[in-house]
């Protein structure tokens, strides 16, 4: 294990600073005209007029996931003060405010404070005081929806989903310390939107540094399995690390909590870009508590107010300083040295045989798929744009083959990409369940996993490339990669949508029945491979 440097000292007895230091939260919620660290009930007073101004329930549980956040450095000892003193100072506030912290508390929280919460919580409602009608969303189910895992050499780098309650969606990453027992180093919560922008950004900057990204899709019950297994870990680190900011004995009363405590300026909680780590973990442990449980048992450690784009780069800078990620020092992803490429067919070998592959487009659901059949003999450069008519793309973006024998494209020296010009299908992808992948557009990265499925012989030369199979349509180019189609495709279905008629208009599209993504012609296809290849081989 590599231990992380311990923690500076933290203020001990004679520290005014409270422990609820609510400038460090969402912008409407101060304490500027508290008298800080004299009286609890003035401090939390504050925090409850500003926690009035808030409708939105996930704002109020950044608030109070960050309370808990700041609970948890100070241990065990904290927590129990907290549970018999702290609500107590929030339930005498006898307001609906008061009503919402205790409800978003019990909700976040399953230990000490939770329970606490929910007692205080319930006297309240015994007196009249109902909490407001925002917390009802706070008891909706939850769910978990375009789980995925990025990762480079097996090693999980970043982990990320969706979440819906209540008619209502955020987005999660949670990024992964490789190098430290594979720990959760940062938490980042986004609008659903940004996640697609978020993840292709990660690619681009995987790709400029020579890293190959791959995604992939997991369940709700993997993510959660994957998602708490890092946060184990990182819990492991922070206790051992742990300072004990003063003796438990110092802890004996609520004055004693907001007189004595701080959040200690500390990066875990509260950076310049919003919550921090340890101010977003009890959030996310509640909503990983709503999924479903993996069967798998947990792995023996060692093993194994939201971000605005500007935030959310500046924590992927923090993570690519991380050796081995994104370009850091000591590169943790070797480089393998790749078989040497087959000998192209000779004449006196007879005639190429045809292959038959089957092309999915990864991450697509329901499945978007083609069948295709294509002379063993082509090169990539021209099963490139095989591909793309079949895909109805457009060849405006960058490409490369990702095959056993190396990467090719366009060659490129900086992406590590070999011309293709020259080199045949047959010589990287020979005989059945070879398997090689398509990336299109690295920006928003479609990725194609070609599957040889069968070898038969050579019939009439010129009806090849031909399609015998596929499903739906493929995305528009340019809509953000995988997550950015199914959004697209949510937001058409939903006239009401703010952006409906702005994505109709972007489409060329009067109506949205208009796109349809079921829609596959076979003959479609062959007509285009005909246009396009075989009356261009007439004119040779």
């Amino acid at each position: 294990m590599n231990k992380r440097t311990p923690p500076a000292k933290r203020p001990g007895k004679n520290s005014t600073t409270p422990l609820f230091d609510v400038t460090a939260q969402p912008p409407d919620v101060r304490v500027d005209d508290a008298d800080e660290g004299s009286d609890p009930g003035v401090v939390m007073e504050a925090v409850l007029g500003g926690f009035a101004q808030i409708t939105d329930p996930v704002e109020a549980e950044v608030l109070g996931s960050t309370i808990l956040g700041a609970i948890g450095l100070l241990g065990a000892d904290v927590a129990a003060v907290a549970a018999s003193e702290l609500v107590s100072v929030i339930e005498a506030g006898g307001n609906p405010p008061a009503a919402g912290m205790l409800a978003v508390l019990a909700t976040l929280d399953e230990g000490p404070v939770g329970e606490s919460a929910t007692a205080g919580l319930d006297r309240l409602r015994a007196r009249g005081v109902a909490a407001p009608e925002w917390t009802a969303a706070l008891s909706a189910p939850v769910s978990a929806r375009d789980c995925v895992e990025l990762s480079a050499d097996d090693q999980t780098l970043v982990l990320a989903a969706r979440f819906d309650r209540a008619g209502a969606g955020h987005a999660v990453m949670i990024l992964v310390d490789p190098q430290d027992c594979g720990e959760a180093a940062e938490i980042m919560l986004l609008d659903c939107v940004d996640l697609t922008e978020a993840l292709a950004g990660l690619h681009r900057s995987a790709k400029r540094d020579k890293v190959r990204l791959t995604t992939t899709d997991i369940d709700p019950a993997e993510f959660r399995w994957r998602a708490e297994a890092a946060m184990d870990a990182r819990d492991y680190h922070d206790r051992d690390d742990q300072y004990d900011p003063f003796d438990s004995d110092d802890v004996a009363d609520v004055d004693d909590l907001f007189d004595n405590a701080s959040f200690f300026d500390d990066d875990d909680l509260d950076d310049e870009d919003g919550p921090g780590y340890r101010a977003l973990a009890p959030l996310l442990r509640a909503r990983l508590r709503a999924l479903p449980l993996s069967t798998k048992p947990k792995p023996p450690h060692g093993e194994g107010d939201e971000f605005e784009m500007t935030g959310l780069l500046a924590a992927l800078d923090r993570l690519a300083a991380l050796p081995g990620v994104f370009g850091g020092p000591a590169a943790a992803v070797p480089v393998k040295s790749s078989p040497k490429l087959p000998a192209k067919r000779k004449t006196r070998d007879g005639p190429a045989p045809v292959l038959q592959l089957r092309v999915d487009l990864r991450g697509s659901k329901p499945p978007i798929w083609r069948r295709l059949q294509v002379r063993g003999d082509i090169v990539l450069r021209e099963l490139h744009t095989v591909l793309q008519v079949a895909f109805d793309w457009h060849s405006t973006h960058m490409y490369a083959f990702d095959t056993a024998y190396g990467q090719f494209g366009i060659p490129d020296p900086e992406l590590g990409l070999a011309s293709d010009a020259k080199v045949t299908l047959e010589q990287v992808a020979a005989g059945p369940k070879t398997k090689l992948t398509y990336t299109y557009d690295f920006g928003d990265d479609w990725e194609h996993l070609i599957t040889v499925e069968d070898t038969m012989p050579s019939e009439d030369a010129s009806i090849y490339p031909r399609c015998v199979g596929g499903r739906r349509k493929a995305p528009p180019e340019d809509c953000g990669g995988i997550w950015g189609y199914q959004e697209l495709l949510e937001i058409l279905d939903n006239p009401a949508h703010e952006e409906h008629q702005d994505r109709l208009e972007w489409l060329g599209l009067d109506r949205p029945d208009q796109h349809d993504p079921a829609h596959f012609d076979i003959d479609e296809v062959n007509g285009a491979f005909t246009a396009l290849f075989q009356n261009s081989r007439r004119r040779k």
